[in-house]
Formats: C-alpha cells, structure tokens, sequence
C-alpha cells in the first residue's frame, strides 16, 4: 500500500487547472482520458490530464516515502477534495487492485480507477524543437482574447485552430470565427526563426485561464507544442495544415488611413442597450455623418427599433452607412481595454478593423466583416 499526505490547497489549485486539458472538458470518448495521472517521485507529485489532442501537467508537493504512480477518476477526485475542509489530506493507493482512498479525520473516500502504465504521457526533451520565450503578460491575454473567438465548430481544423507564426520579426496569434470575424494580435518579442503552426482551439482557452507570471516558454517539434508557464505544463499535438494568413483580409495602409474614433464606455453601453432591439437575424446599423455616429436597430417581428447618436472624432472617413453583427461587435468591445475605440476603413464590401485608440504599436487587431443592407421601401 503506497501512502502520501499533501496540502488539500496545493493539490485542489494543481487540480483545477489540469482539469481544464481532460476528457471531461471534450468530445474524447477514451476511458483513460477521464483520469488523472499521478507521478510521485520523492517529495513532489506530477499530475497529468488530456484528451487526445491536449496534455496538461502541473506539479504540487507531497510528503511519501516511495515513488509510485496512480491513475483514478478526474471528476470523482477533484470534486471530493474541492468539497472537503481540511488542511491536508492522507492518500492511500494499493497498486495492485488501482482502489484509491482518501481519508482526512474521520472520513474516507474509495474509488478505482486504470493501470497508470496505460495512460502514457507525452513529454519533450530540452534539446527537442526550438525554444520561443517570451513574457505571460504577452502570450495569455492574447490567448485569452482567441479563446473568445475560436468556439464555432468547424470540421476544418486549420479554420477552426489557433495559428502562431512568425511576422515581420514577431510572434503573431490569430484566430477566426468563420469568414465574419478574426483577431491578430502580436507579442513585441523579436523571432528570427521563420515558423507557422496550428493548434486545436482548446489551447487558447487553456491558456487563457493560466497565471500571468513571469515568462512562457514555448517549444515546437513537427509534431508537438509545449507551453510552461507558472509550474504548469500544455502540450499539444499540432495540426497537420498550412496557417491561415489573416494578414492577406488586412488591407489598409496603416501609415493612411481613414478611421474615426468613439468613447469606449459609450459605444460599448448604446451596443448592449440596442441588442434589446434586435433579432438574430438582424444587423446594427451604423451610419456615419461628419462627426457624428447614428446606431440603429429593429426588430421587425415585434414591431420595435432604437436608435443612439454618439460624438466621434473623425479622419478622412466619409459618411456612409454599413451593417455588422451586432453580438460580435459587443464582444470585441469588451476584450478592448483603452478609454476610446478606432474603427477603420469604414467601406461597403471591405471588413472594418478595430482597435483600442491607445494601443501602443498597434499590435491587436479586430476584424469584422460588413453585412449587406437591405434597403428600406
């Protein structure tokens, strides 16, 4: 009988986070992919997660006198210790039978689960692929942003993915959601290495749920990605497809363009209260006149409709009236953090780009495609 006590606190955050990578969180129909795998070597415990495209691994300490390994139930487990109060918990495994049980005071819990030989986690080396560092304040807000996008289903993994490429000497992320709406944001680490991969859309929102400390580190073979960050492990398998280049729907001369630029706050709240007026089929109306923005909508089925005008500023764009998706609109407004909001190259047949007006660099970049209107008799 293999025995181990441990912090319920260090074990429960340990948990949590590689639940997110297992086959509780997916379509995975393995059984193996429902466990957790426990590596105990000396004082501290290796634990893993995945789901057959994604692997998780944290990494907490215990207190134990052999090295053993175990597998047991994901969901069981961490909903007994997320329930429990105690300040530490004992584990005792027996290797033979795979039974678990988890005593703290005077109660106990039992459950079984696999061979942990059968559950085989990936691991690369230091010296497989390249290594890409950069810092968490960069690589997680921008996975963070793509995991709000990246959630259609697609059978075209390549559309559907998360794409990492070299560009111009920096690290880009993008991801679409059909044709209708991307993001393309960049990281101001310098790349000199030329690369492009594709990642299922279940790594941005991993990813987006990490600490934000100190630096990512970011290695890449033909077939697999890592990410270790915060004592925390993701490792991917890669799709097999060339990136989709968003850059070619990025048209417009960045050193002169028309633009105008609106209140954050106030777009942000006139988007929320007009979504009140509208179906799903229905588009906001946005109609620019000089310096001022008119957005309408209507919802035809119970005869209602609003309308707000809000003072902008205004660059070389000249008055027209255009239609967007207005719960996409509402949802890059909110991953905007500046104080005002630029909308650029406001054209029928062209997407609109936006972006926060303070963003320095310019790095992070909205896109939405324009609907067509039809006109009113």
């Amino acid at each position: 009988m293999a025995k181990i006590k441990v912090d319920r606190k260090s074990l429960l955050n340990c948990l949590n986070m590689i639940h997110k990578g297992s086959a509780a969180n997916s379509k995975s129909t393995l059984p193996i992919n429902s466990n957790f795998l426990f590596n105990i070597e000396g004082e501290s415990c290796k634990a893993y997660s995945k789901n057959g495209k994604v692997q998780m691994k944290g990494l907490f300490a215990v207190e134990s006198k052999q090295d053993f390994s175990m597998c047991v139930p994901a969901n069981t487990m961490l909903n007994t210790v997320r329930l429990l109060d105690d300040e530490y918990l004992n584990l005792n495994y027996n290797e033979e039978k795979f039974v678990l049980t988890i005593s703290a005071g005077k109660k106990k819990y039992k459950m079984t689960g696999f061979n942990p030989e059968e559950f085989t986690p990936k691991e690369l080396t230091s010296e497989e692929g390249q290594l890409v560092k950069a810092r968490a304040s960069e690589i997680i807000p921008n996975m963070k942003r793509l995991s709000s996008i990246i959630v259609w289903d697609d059978m075209r993994d390549n559309i559907a993915g998360l794409t990492i490429r070299s560009h111009e000497g920096k690290l880009q992320f993008s991801g679409a959601n059909s044709s209708n709406f991307f993001y393309i944001g960049a990281t101001s680490l310098p790349i000199e290495q030329e690369f492009g991969i594709i990642l299922p859309r279940d790594v941005s929102s991993i990813m987006g749920e990490m600490p934000i400390v100190g630096d990512v580190e970011m290695r890449f073979t033909d077939r697999f990605v890592s990410f270790k960050s915060a004592g925390f492990e993701i490792m991917s398998v890669l799709i097999d497809a060339k990136p989709i280049v968003l850059n070619k729907f990025y048209d417009y001369d960045q050193e002169d363009y028309s633009h105008i630029v609106v209140n954050k706050e106030e777009i942000s709240m006139a988007v929320k209260r007009l979504i009140n007026y509208t179906n799903e089929n229905s588009a906001l109306i946005m109609e620019l006149k000089g310096e001022e923005l008119i957005l309408s909508s209507e919802n035809t089925m119970f005869n209602v409709d609003a309308t707000e005008i809000l003072d902008i500023k205004n660059s070389k764009s000249e008055d027209v009236t255009i239609g967007m998706n207005i719960k996409f609109l509402s949802l890059i407004l909110s991953n905007i953090e500046d104080d005002s909001v630029k909308f650029i190259s406001m054209r029928n047949m062209k997407p609109m780009f936006i972006q926060g007006s303070e963003n320095k660099g310019h790095t992070e970049v909205w896109a939405l495609a324009l609907l067509a209107l039809t006109p009113k008799n």
